[in-house]
């Protein structure tokens, strides 16, 4: 049985409309990607320019993934988003000085595809039972290892200084 947003009270242009204001309320994610862009600019601005592009399209994509989960659309978001950490990944580390412990979490993202796209196949197409279970956890672990790939990627910024500095002369000061 497929079920539709329209199932629930939800009209799929509705779903379909919000992605964008989905994705952009992550900033965390997008201030990642403009730490990226900030960090390899000087020494590499066509690279930084593709990484910056590709990360925030990704974000997007991941508003349609994450959220819309009740329609074909889904499935179809799920694959951009893959083929597109896919592109991101490789301009990442073309950067070089990636920490083993990110290496070890894209090893885990990647590795989980197999077996997910596996039991998508026996769920979607060979109506195998319980598939579909096996097949969530596959896909909820690849959001878990996507999530855990962020906060590892920040070690790069250790060559970046954030400073607060006022615009008020100290004698202005209250």
């Amino acid at each position: 049985m497929d079920l539709s947003p329209a199932d629930f009270g939800v009209e799929a242009k509705n779903v379909k409309r919000n992605q964008l204001l989905i994705a952009l309320t992550c900033p965390p994610r997008l201030l990642l990607h403009t730490l990226w862009y900030v960090l390899l600019s000087r020494e590499a601005p066509t690279r930084a320019k593709a990484l910056f592009g590709i990360g925030v399209l990704r974000t997007m994509i991941c508003g349609g993934w994450v959220y819309v989960t009740l329609s074909d659309d889904h499935d179809v978001m799920m694959i951009a988003y893959m083929l597109l950490t896919l592109s991101y990944v490789d301009l990442l580390l073309k950067t070089g000085g990636q920490p083993e412990s990110s290496q070890v979490g894209l090893l885990m993202f990647f590795g989980s595809i197999p077996p997910m796209i596996y039991f998508f196949i026996s769920h979607k197409f060979r109506r195998v039972a319980g598939a579909y279970t096996s097949y969530a956890f596959f896909e909820w672990a690849l959001i878990v290892f996507d999530v855990m790939f962020d906060p590892l990627a920040m070690v790069e910024f250790k060559a970046l200084d954030f400073a607060v500095l006022s615009s008020k002369p100290d004698n202005l000061r209250e």
